[in-house]
């Protein structure tokens, strides 16, 4: 009996040991989690923090319970001045050069791209009917354009494109889905659907969306696109503001060169 009891109190012993071990260990990685997060805040440019300061003053009125503002809450008009693309068009610079001279892709890849469109075009009739079958046209250039790096041999592991992707920032409070994110290594745009043809809207979402990249891949540049699949709006983020590139796939126009532009301008970024 007394043996038994000693048996069991060694055991209630070492469960009592074994659990102020783990929380130990648990709080001393919420230590080192918080460490981490001071020192990663603390490297961000100081700039950089004040804009996003502003810009968390702005949209605080739409904060949920988590104190964080979702993306679709946020409307345009009420983002400050360094985070609007009211300027218009961008006509000189790095972002520039980079549409106007990127080249359209390859005639295979560019085949291919026009066959899954053209399959497309039969089942769905018109790509501008409705939200969900913009989606079907605008992933189909998206796939191809990823797939050409995988192709050519380059860095195909470090391609990737998601759908329905969230994000969630801790200094920018923001957080929200956008319906394409297209990545190469830290690399990254997003990807926001126009709906109801509202550019407005979708250019805060994607806004907020690079804003949050920004912040989790610590790189000042990050791209974006907002389209209906008609129009096409390509963003580029920089520390000194939002610049802005417009194209098109006019309904009637011809397709296959307005096609291979679009494309070739969106791996130009990925290429870049």
């Amino acid at each position: 009996m007394k043996k038994n009891k000693l048996i069991l109190a060694t055991i209630q012993k070492q469960r009592v040991v074994h659990e102020m071990q783990r929380k130990i260990e648990e709080e001393q990685q919420k230590a080192d989690v918080a460490f981490q997060e001071a020192e990663r805040i603390a490297n961000i440019p100081a700039k950089r923090k004040r804009d996003w300061t502003i810009l968390n003053n702005a949209i605080a009125s739409k904060q949920g319970k988590d104190g964080n503002t979702a993306f679709s809450a946020v409307e345009y008009e009420s983002l400050p001045k360094r985070f609007r693309i009211d300027d218009g068009e961008v006509t000189q610079g790095p972002f520039h050069k980079l549409m106007t001279e990127a080249n359209g892709i390859d005639d295979n890849s560019l085949d291919e791209l026009m066959k899954s469109l053209e399959v497309k075009s039969w089942a769905y009739n018109d790509p501008t009917t409705n939200e969900a079958t913009r989606v079907q046209f605008m992933s189909a250039i998206f796939e191809h354009v990823v797939h050409m790096f995988k192709k050519a041999g380059k860095d195909s592991e470090r391609v990737r494109l998601s759908i329905q992707s969230k994000l969630a920032g801790s200094f920018v409070k923001a957080n929200g889905v956008v319906d394409f994110l297209i990545s190469r290594g830290k690399k990254t745009v997003c990807v926001v659907e126009a709906k109801d043809w509202n550019f407005k809207k979708g250019s805060a979402q994607s806004v907020l969306g690079m804003e949050v990249a920004a912040e989790i891949n610590n790189e000042e540049h990050v791209y974006g696109v907002v389209t209906n699949y008609v129009e096409w709006r390509f963003l580029k983020r920089t520390d000194d503001g939002i610049e802005r590139f417009s194209d098109g796939i006019p309904e009637n126009g011809s397709t296959r060169d307005d096609v291979n532009r679009i494309a070739g301008r969106l791996h130009a970024i990925l290429d870049d």
